[in-house]
């Protein structure tokens, strides 16, 4: 592994798989070591659907690993069949658990908050809490984490809806200020694409890919530096 990480953030798809075919021509000759895709891959589509979408982005980009997180339009009972992706190239559902790539911890938690409008997987603050405690304790040992998160993380840039209202997690919040991950990766608040920094930790809402929003990562590990580029599909 080189000692600069590339990681291509998505997020918000909601099944449109024009968008994905966009990116592919966008990325031809790129080469990422993580595909993160922060949730709503669907738009209230079945398992099947969201598997489409998956299989799209694996033969759209170049990577080493793919890992994901269901969002609040997502189908919950993906949830319950983790084996949905298993053939899907390097492909890892994250929910209240972490995967150990190399060196590198990553963590993610689904799904929305509890909101008036009842989409399909939303979850209390106590909840996300649960969900959260469960992957602090897989990543206890691991220096460099990294958090994929659906749901922004409360009251930052990221988080801020047309309302002026900020509808982030307040328990992801406050894990984050406590584990300090180096990147929380979410989406969720399509209007607030946008890159924030919470303590230490730096918060990256790619924007909706639907609308051909992106971002680009490096790790730069051995100058212990972050490049953080929000790009779009031309």
């Amino acid at each position: 592994m080189s000692e600069d990480i590339r990681l291509l953030v998505i997020s918000d798809i909601h099944s449109h798989l024009e968008a994905v075919n966009k990116l592919k021509k966008c990325l031809m000759d790129e080469h990422y070591d993580i595909l993160t895709i922060c949730g709503d891959l669907t738009h209230f589509g079945s398992p099947n659907e969201l598997k489409e979408v998956l299989y799209a982005l694996s033969s759209a980009v170049s990577y080493n690993l793919m890992v994901f997180v269901l969002g609040n339009c997502d189908p919950y009972t993906v949830l319950e069949d983790r084996n949905l992706c298993s053939d899907i190239r390097a492909c890892k559902l994250l929910h209240g658990d972490a995967v150990l790539w190399h060196d590198i911890a990553i963590g993610g938690v689904g799904g929305g908050l509890v909101s008036p409008f009842g989409t399909i997987i939303e979850y209390n603050e106590d909840e996300y809490s649960i969900f959260l405690n469960s992957i602090k304790r897989k990543w206890t040992s691991t220096k460099t984490r990294i958090l994929v998160t659906h749901t922004p993380p409360y009251n930052t840039k990221v988080d801020l809806a047309h309302s002026g209202e900020h509808i982030g997690s307040l328990a992801l919040r406050n894990f984050i200020l406590k584990e300090v991950p180096l990147l929380n990766l979410c989406g969720h608040v399509h209007e607030a694409r946008g890159i924030d920094r919470l303590g230490e930790s730096y918060i990256v809402n790619p924007g909706p890919l639907r609308k051909g929003y992106y971002a680009d990562v490096i790790i730069r590990r051995r100058e212990g530096k972050i490049k953080i580029n929000l790009k779009e599909v031309k």
